[in-house]
């Protein structure tokens, strides 16, 4: 329940380090974050998002992995949320570095 207290800001500071399941919009080619279920009461999706602040963070790549093979459509992939060390207007800036297969944890 803390999550859904956070701001988009503060959510996106707690999603860094962290793991998200990310896959393609088949419409647009968009990236979409699989939403977090604490969240799912306060976004309009209940399953995908085309905002990261709204993403599931997974503590371990295995998890994430475990987790993205249990989904079957759209070729699911896991992603490590980054914190760039870059600001714009006033905000951090972050991005999503896609997870090589030697980068599971053990």
């Amino acid at each position: 329940m803390l999550q859904l207290l956070l701001s988009p800001e503060d959510r996106m500071k707690y999603l860094v380090g962290k793991f998200v399941v990310v896959t393609k919009s088949r419409k647009n080619n968009e990236f979409l974050f699989y939403v977090d279920k604490q969240l799912a009461e306060v976004v309009s999706s209940k399953w995908w998002s085309t905002f990261l602040e709204n993403a599931k963070g997974f503590y371990s790549s295995t998890e994430a992995l475990n987790f993205s093979k249990s989904l079957r459509f759209n070729n699911p992939m896991v992603y490590e949320v980054i914190d760039t060390g870059l600001s714009d207007f006033g905000g951090t800036i972050y991005d999503i570095k896609k997870l090589s297969k030697g980068d599971e944890d053990e």
